[in-house]
């Protein structure tokens, strides 16, 4: 199968979270597996062209209807697993960042992401690699399936190529302010409900939902997680209604890179069998940190956690948990990351509160947290919401047991010691709160004082393997049915219902999709049914505009509408 692999980042050329570890690692799986897969990525200023060992293939005009656009292309993977990458090179990403300085986006991450999908659209055709299916990756390559059923809905070389957009964070979506769509270079009447309007603003991720053949997220309960209220970010709905083409697939874990038995690490290597190299970690990780074993115990539990200090990560509850736990045990906590300022201040006031047991280091340092994932006894991922997580995973194969909040990919790898079972691999809880996380913690550290049974715990952890292998040949089948979809019509329903609506008012559609957003936050707030006229005042809006914002919520099944007596009854539909 021929595969077109468009991601905004790949690692080891760019990168900013997990996205660009997936596109650095699945398409050399998939070509291990006798794919061509041919990855597409912009070309950014901190890429080092030389160190890549890239080669310019296009200058500047060289490519019809790409202006001073240059293409560079490299490698991926090994002689065994080797992916061509192409890059594309343009003003737009010759920038210190990839998509922001200073904390701040561009202003015109619009125009810089709507030019790479429909240049990476030009490209396939100008090099005649006819794909059988475009993966594209997150908001910014979600246009692509729409530009597919719409400028190209008619292009022999695009008419049995398939489509999949891979949701890496459903937060992540790409809005936009309406002015700026002319810039898109999208039929005006794609800009309604149905389709990119959201909430009178564009959005990326959302068209990409709906024109895509196949919807893929990077676990089976994320998939499950995003069609609910609590976490689908506002696209709920529609990714309920593509429930059936979407699909959750595991991320992997590289295992040449994160293995204690074969690393070049400071450590001595080791294995399941024999975890003396580990105790020679833990030993060296102390020192290091300058953190003596205290109170008379000569080996504390020590508990690890690198990470990206941000709400998501549930620091807020980390927080609370270890100004209780800290007191009451002889632990200690070793912290590796950096992120929000207020959150950094945080945690520093814990280190100083507890200089015996707690090391806080605000950077990024890829030795250490090697050392942490290897010479801690519990690794600490307590998030309010994890699409797939690494940070499990690499833990595991260092045995060292997970400590997660069950969400999205955690609560797909991570599986829960049972005592009376005598199976697990690690410790989780459903709750969202700090008393939950010291509830498991405490059952923790009760089974790390039974060396026979947190041995077992280890064992089962050193035994799974998340391998890019299985991710690669998911996809290969997922691609196939994308493939199957575009030659019987696909794109969805949603995706034929706004190609349908091209014939409405642009301007009504836009009037109406304002006010229904006012009314469906106005009931979203309700717990009973509510009149059209209590629904009107509430929205502030006249009751026949709000009749006609009910009207179209109904349509997309937000709303039921009933008689109660002799008056209209509105309900919102909860899912």
């Amino acid at each position: 199968m021929k595969i077109a692999f468009v991601s905004a980042e790949v690692t080891p050329f760019s990168k900013t979270g997990g996205l660009a570890d997936v596109s650095g690692t699945l398409p050399p799986a998939l070509a291990a597996l006798g794919h061509e897969v041919l990855v597409i990525t912009p070309l950014y200023a901190s890429i080092d062209r030389t160190a890549h060992g890239l080669t310019l293939i296009s200058t500047r005009g060289g490519i019809p209807g790409m202006g001073g656009t240059e293409i560079w292309e490299g490698r991926l993977g090994n002689a065994a697993r080797r992916s061509r990458v192409l890059f594309i090179g343009a003003a737009a990403f010759d920038r210190a960042g990839l998509y922001q300085e200073n904390s701040r986006d561009y202003i015109d991450n619009d125009e810089r992401f709507g030019f790479f999908s429909r240049a990476a659209l030009l490209l396939l055709k100008h090099l005649g690699f006819q794909p059988d299916v475009i993966h594209a990756h997150d908001w910014q390559a979600a246009l692509i399936p729409v530009y597919l059923k719409t400028r190209y809905q008619d292009d022999e070389f695009f008419s049995r190529t398939g489509s999949i957009l891979t949701i890496h964070n459903l937060v992540y979506q790409g809005v936009f302010e309406a002015a700026r769509w002319r810039s898109l270079g999208l039929p005006n009447h794609l800009f309604r409900m149905e389709a990119l309007e959201f909430y009178g603003k564009i959005n990326f991720l959302k068209g990409g939902i709906i024109f895509s053949d196949v919807v893929t997220t990077v676990s089976p309960r994320y998939a499950r997680e995003i069609q609910t209220r609590s976490f689908g970010a506002g696209l709920e709905g529609i990714l309920y209604s593509r429930r059936h083409s979407l699909t959750g697939v595991l991320n992997g874990l590289d295992y040449d890179e994160w293995s204690p038995a074969c690393d070049a690490n400071l450590f001595p290597p080791y294995d399941i069998r024999n975890l003396a190299g580990k105790s020679a970690a833990k030993k060296m990780l102390l020192e290091k940190m300058d953190m003596s074993a205290g109170d008379g115990n000569p080996d504390p539990p020590v508990m690890g956690c690198v990470t990206r200090l941000d709400p998501q990560k549930g620091c807020d509850i980390l927080l609370r948990a270890m100004f209780q736990i800290l007191p009451r045990t002889d632990s200690r906590l070793i912290l590796l990351g950096s992120g929000a300022r207020d959150l950094e201040t945080a945690f520093g006031n814990l280190a100083r509160a507890f200089p015996n047991k707690v090391r806080v280091n605000l950077k990024f340092d890829t030795e250490l947290a090697k050392l942490i994932y290897a010479g801690s006894d519990f690794f600490l991922m307590p998030s309010k919401y994890e699409p797939c997580g690494l940070g499990q995973m690499i833990a595991m194969s260092y045995g060292t047991a997970p400590v997660v909040r069950l969400t999205g990919g955690l609560a797909d790898t991570v599986k829960p010691w049972q005592a009376a079972a005598k199976q697990g691999n690690g410790f989780g809880f459903e709750s969202y709160t700090a008393n939950a996380l010291i509830g498991t913690l405490m059952k923790a550290f009760e089974a790390y004082r039974r060396p026979g049974v947190f041995r077992m715990i280890q064992t089962y952890a050193m035994q799974e393997r998340f391998t890019w292998d299985r991710a690669a040949r998911a996809y290969a089948t997922l691609y196939g049915r994308a493939v199957y979809f575009r030659q019987k019509g696909g794109g969805g329903e949603m995706a034929v219902k706004a190609m349908k609506k091209a014939a409405e008012p642009v301007s009504l559609v836009y009037e109406i999709g304002e006010n229904a957003g006012k009314v469906y936050q106005y009931l979203s707030d309700k717990s009973e049914a509510e009149s059209i006229a209590q629904i009107a005042k509430g929205a502030g809006l006249e009751v026949s505009v709000a009749a006609m914002a009910i009207g179209w919520l109904a349509r997309e099944n937000n709303v039921s509408v009933e008689k109660a007596g002799k008056n209209v009854q509105v309900r919102l539909i909860r899912r």
